[in-house]
């Protein structure tokens, strides 16, 4: 039998794959790198906005005892997640359905929440501070200033947001 050597030092072509990369003492598995992205969801920096979930600023008895558009009280009949940072929730008021919003606020909406001639309303007894400011003729936004960041409720009135507002300032 003959066996023979060749001279050089160079690696065979990559032809089917990445050579494996050299093991650790003590073992004969290659050791593998950790290459899949770090998981950034399990840790919520302390102090954000309703801790993350904007789904956590309002629950089903606050809608029962609000008053939408001076017609009756809410039933809350769903909620969904319509954004990493904004929450609708579907009531029910009567016969009628409603659909209110809560989202996560820049310093900039707050500062410039219009760009019509749109009167802005200033409320001293909502976090911070809070404006007010008419979206349409069917919806009426409050956006709120709290230590921790700003958010905004919309809703079919000013006040059922500025009452669901408030109700939202407590678990901001």
């Amino acid at each position: 039998m003959l066996v023979a050597c060749s001279g050089t030092n160079e690696l065979p072509p990559d032809t089917v794959g990445a050579v494996p990369l050299v093991s650790e003492a003590g073992t004969l598995l290659p050791v593998l790198p950790d290459t899949l992205p770090p998981d950034n969801t399990a840790t919520i920096a302390p102090g954000t906005l309703f801790s993350g979930n904007p789904c956590s600023a309002l629950v089903g008895t606050d809608f029962s005892s609000v008053t939408f558009a001076g017609a009756a009280t809410g039933t809350l009949t769903s909620f969904s997640l319509l954004g990493e940072d904004t929450c609708g929730y579907d009531i029910r008021v009567g016969g009628t359905d409603y659909q209110v919003v809560v989202q996560v606020a820049s310093p900039d909406e707050f500062d410039h929440p219009v760009t019509t001639a749109q009167p802005i309303d200033r409320f001293s007894d909502l976090g911070d501070e809070a404006i007010g400011v008419a979206r349409g003729d069917d919806r009426y936004e409050v956006i709120v200033r709290v230590s921790n960041g700003f958010f905004g409720v919309t809703t079919p009135d000013e006040n059922s947001a500025r009452a669901l507002a408030g109700k939202a300032v407590e678990r901001a």
